[in-house]
């Protein structure tokens, strides 16, 4: 039988290579961080800011290990404050961050949000991938 004379999959070539991205920086970032007890609490910190301090907060709490990753939606709020119904662009980040950093990433997020009062929730998951829940909790301090 005579060689193939298709072209590689591109699909393929990129799948691999997303993989050996992540493997890369799982790699890297677990010499970089010290390893905890996962707890039995594993929450998601729902926030929502507004656009122009998104990238700050984020970044902040993932420097700061409050948080091992910081996911970022853009949404529109629709709200009353001073009894007025207001119509607003915001981003809602998704923090996730173990039991014993809720607190200190609570208090992080006030300091740095510019609004009076800010909307910050706790998630608690009852159910995660474990090796999620394993590679957050060696992420946060």
């Amino acid at each position: 039988m005579g060689r193939s004379t298709r072209s590689p999959n591109p699909k393929s070539k990129q799948t691999q290579l997303r993989r050996q991205v992540i493997a890369t920086c799982h790699e890297r970032c677990a010499g970089l961080f010290a390893v905890s007890a996962v707890s039995d609490s594993v929450p998601t910190v729902y926030i929502t800011v507004p656009p122009a301090d998104a990238d700050v907060i984020a970044e902040t709490l993932v420097d700061e290990r409050l948080a091992a990753c910081v996911n970022r939606l853009s949404t529109t709020s629709t709200y009353r404050w001073e009894g007025e119904i207001h119509h607003d662009d915001e981003i809602v980040l998704l923090a996730k961050t173990t039991d014993s950093a809720y607190d200190a990433l609570v208090d992080r997020v006030e300091s740095l949000h510019p609004h009076d009062v800010p909307c910050i929730e706790r998630f608690d998951e009852a159910d995660v991938l474990e090796s999620f829940a394993t590679w957050r909790a060696e992420t946060v301090d």
